[in-house]
């Protein structure tokens, strides 16, 4: 089940609102610019698979899948709980472009700042969430990682991240607390 956890900056233990139906979870990320769907996937690639594997499970799928979030750099995420190098980095960071991330098989959360405000999203199999260009976010995959996601961005694959200055995602309960 998706999760959506909102905080405001200033009581970041307690959120000030939970919500678990879809519907409302979209409608509430789309007042802070950030879309939130889901989507029926063919294949289920097995986390700890690899980059590789994990794009030719999916074959002509990922190609669509960036074609309709217009996006150009694609990479995967791909964690079964011993392999935590292939974790993304931690910490609060922006792109100056959008950011599509897809689960494809387990359970990762995305958290997006807007204003005062920080969306906690547990995602799982099939959720799709964009986050607009400038937001800062991050990606929580608990204390045992298992999943596999596509991390879409428009622009070029090796755009890097702008490191926020805010005190960030330790204040903010992750994955696991939630």
């Amino acid at each position: 089940m998706s999760i959506l956890s909102v905080f405001h900056c200033t009581r970041p233990a307690q959120p000030n609102k939970v919500l678990t139906h879809a519907t409302d979870i979209a409608t509430t990320l789309a007042e802070h610019g950030v879309q939130f769907s889901q989507a029926e996937l063919i294949g289920q690639p097995r986390p700890g698979a690899g980059q590789p594997a994990v794009l030719e499970a999916l074959g002509s799928e990922v190609q669509a899948l960036s074609s309709a979030h217009g996006c150009a750099a694609v990479s995967v995420i791909d964690c079964d709980g011993s392999n935590a190098g292939h974790a993304p980095a931690e910490g609060e960071h922006a792109y100056d472009t959008p950011e599509t991330l897809m689960i494809l098989s387990g359970r990762a959360q995305m958290s997006v700042r807007s204003g005062d405000w920080v969306l906690a999203v547990l995602c799982e199999r099939g959720d799709v969430l964009r986050v607009p260009g400038g937001s800062g976010r991050w990606l929580s995959l608990g204390d045992h990682p298992f999943c596999v996601a596509l991390r879409m961005r428009e622009g070029e694959g090796d755009a890097l991240p702008v490191v926020s200055e805010h005190a960030g995602p330790s204040e903010f309960p992750g994955m696991d607390e939630l």
